[in-house]
């Protein structure tokens, strides 16, 4: 994944505190919600690009009706018994919004008690590691079994340049990209918002393919060196697979909790 900024050297020179770090802050802040959001989604794996959100392809199940505790110890009872009959579920981990966590601390059962507030301030339920996500679908449980997640992260990459020519979005607020398809090169369109395939770019006006001088519509280059301004670019190396596919994934919906 990754992420550039820009600001002018103006800015650069005067601000306090240094606008580089507090960039840096941001585009930190900006990573850990897109990947949490691509991880906890269903969404389909693209080539080069990145891979697929947990629940593609995942078992879903509607929770038990009516709440409370029953509600949830019949639901935790189904995910973790549909784990087990695939022959998984070594380590399960319990993935779930964050207003659905807030909402099991305050169950109440028959005699006023709250029995699940303490072990839930510890990070568990029944037993269960619990995490918690704004990114998770409203009212769903995710259990996944973490000893089939297999995952590869490395330090982020930081680069600071001032010569570098980087492609913006214009005033529409479409996201600049420097994909293409040939296709897409044919009529001077630039490929898919959010993804930059290997071996590809932005066709030469003039080349093959390629509209002959004219401009590639709702994008601009501009070049950093001639506008007295810095680009400051983040790169997390990051990527995913599950390593028994979606049996290692159980989705309940529509929890009650």
């Amino acid at each position: 994944m990754a992420a550039i900024s820009t600001f002018t050297k103006e800015l650069a020179e005067r601000s306090t505190p240094q606008i580089e770090g507090l960039l840096r802050d941001a585009l930190t802040e900006a990573y850990a919600q897109v990947l949490d959001a691509a991880l906890l989604s269903n969404a389909a794996a693209v080539g080069g690009v990145r891979p697929a959100g947990l629940l593609t392809g995942a078992t879903s199940v509607a929770g038990t009706a009516g709440g409370g505790e029953a509600a949830i110890i019949a639901d935790m009872k189904a995910a973790i018994n549909a784990m087990t009959n695939a022959r998984l579920g070594a380590r399960p981990v319990l993935i779930i919004p964050t207003a659905n966590r807030l909402s099991v601390s305050l169950v109440q059962n028959p005699l006023g008690q709250r029995p699940f507030a303490d072990e839930i301030a510890t990070g568990r339920l029944l037993g269960v590691e619990v995490i918690s996500s704004q990114h998770v679908p409203a009212n769903t449980a995710i259990l996944i079994d973490a000893s089939t997640f297999a995952t590869a992260f490395d330090a982020p990459i930081w680069d600071v340049s001032d010569v570098a020519t980087v492609v913006e979005s214009n005033a529409n607020g479409t996201a600049p990209t420097m994909a293409a398809t040939a296709a897409q090169a044919a009529i001077g369109a630039v490929g898919t918002p959010g993804q930059v395939p290997v071996n590809s770019g932005i066709a030469v006006a003039g080349s093959t393919g390629a509209a002959a001088g004219g401009a590639t519509p709702n994008y601009q280059a501009r070049s950093l060196w001639q506008t007295y301004s810095v680009g400051v670019r983040g790169v997390w190396p990051t990527s995913w697979a599950l390593l028994r596919g979606s049996a290692g994934v159980h989705v309940t919906t529509a929890i009650t909790w």
